[in-house]
């Protein structure tokens, strides 16, 4: 219906609105839950606990709700294919597999070091070899691979001379005793070496690697953690770091500072798993960085907020 005294203050330009003095309301801060203790997760890995860390609201999606994301089928071979891969190559080499050959019984040596590569090259084409019948970007994860395997060599003839092997991808699930309460750390070890009573533990990273001070810094735990999951007195653990022609292993805990890490991830354990059987509210931080890997993303909806 045409309103014409609406229609004559509309085309005044002097149309007033009524005072309110109704508070504002107030700004969203970001989406946030708490769980139900019965669904507290009674086991960790690394990589859950960094969700927390990161991200509570991500874990309480992807770790409290067991929510995750249809896989995306893809023929083409991704980088963590390649990861895959490789952890099985190096578990083969190191350790016996009834599925592939190896593994390599004698003592790594520079004058037996072609025979070494030898054995990499074949357990290497037997892994790769349905990839290579079905995608013909696996080729060129292979010969990158191959080309990686040089270096890794040279790097396990050097350690020798201090470390000697002691386990080769362990799946372990340790019982942490938190506030009368027990929680399962889990997890796989992907290189275990021993010298005297200590141990070291080397992760393999086909990837990106954490910066040496988030890992310094506590804000990257994988290391510490693995070293509660060993729960042996372990001396070193470090990052391998096997990248296209490279090895490095440069991002490294030892002695004292790997011990005063691990303490603080022990406590910190404590009050988080405390705080989440006490119903604490788990908040979506809205980091960027993390934002832009998450998986819980359309559960979040942080584009509706985070400019707010």
């Amino acid at each position: 219906l045409y309103d014409q005294q609406l229609a004559t203050l509309a085309a005044s330009g002097e149309m007033t609105f009524p005072e309110s003095h109704a508070p504002l309301p107030t700004p969203i801060s970001g989406t946030q839950a708490s769980l139900p203790a019965a669904l507290v997760p009674a086991k960790l890995s690394a990589s859950a606990y960094q969700s927390f860390l990161n991200c509570p609201y991500q874990f309480y999606a992807l770790y409290g709700l067991n929510l995750s994301p249809i896989k995306e089928i893809t023929e083409d071979m991704e980088k963590k294919d390649y990861g895959e891969f490789v952890h099985r190559i190096l578990e083969a080499f190191h350790t016996t597999r009834s599925d592939l050959p190896g593994p390599f019984a004698q003592e790594l040596t520079p004058d037996n070091k072609a025979k070494a590569q030898q054995l990499l090259d074949q357990i290497s084409d037997v892994v790769f070899a349905n990839a290579l019948e079905c995608n013909y970007l696996a080729k060129g994860w292979l010969i990158r691979w191959k080309k990686t395997i040089p270096a890794y060599l040279d790097w396990i003839i050097k350690r020798r001379q201090s470390w000697q092997p002691f386990g080769s991808e362990q799946r372990i699930r340790q019982s942490l005793a938190i506030n009368g309460d027990r929680i399962d750390l889990i997890g796989r070890l992907d290189q275990i070496d021993q010298k005297d009573d200590h141990f070291s533990i080397i992760d393999y990273k086909t990837g990106a690697v954490p910066s040496l001070q988030e890992v310094e810094t506590a804000e990257h735990i994988q290391l510490p953690f693995y070293v509660l999951l060993l729960n042996q007195p372990v001396e070193q653990a470090l990052f391998l770091s096997l990248d296209n022609e490279k090895i490095s292993d440069k991002v490294h805990l030892d002695g004292n500072q790997l011990s005063v890490l691990t303490e603080h991830l022990r406590e910190q354990l404590a009050h988080s798993y405390k705080a989440l059987k006490q119903g604490t509210v788990l908040r979506a931080q809205g980091d960027t960085d993390v934002c832009s890997f998450c998986q819980a993303e359309g559960l979040c909806r942080r584009g509706l907020w985070a400019k707010q």
